[in-house]
């Protein structure tokens, strides 16, 4: 499952409007993450993804999803 978020809170504001998708792992565990990579026009449930790690600070890693 996916959504558009196009009113951010605060701390997210410069990426709006950016995507917010469950993504289901081998196993069952789901995630919830920045879709990054893909346009509002392709995205379907079921699309593969890949994690991609993003450098926030200097000790600060987060995690998001892109298209494979």
């Amino acid at each position: 499952s996916y959504t558009m978020v196009t009113f951010a809170p605060e701390s997210m504001s410069k990426f709006s409007p950016y995507i917010v998708a469950v993504v289901e792992l081998e196993g069952g565990l789901r995630l919830l993450a920045q879709l990054t990579g893909v346009s509002p026009s392709s995205l379907k449930v079921g699309l593969p993804v890949q994690v991609a790690s993003h450098q926030v600070s200097e000790d600060r890693v987060v995690y998001k999803f892109k298209p494979i």
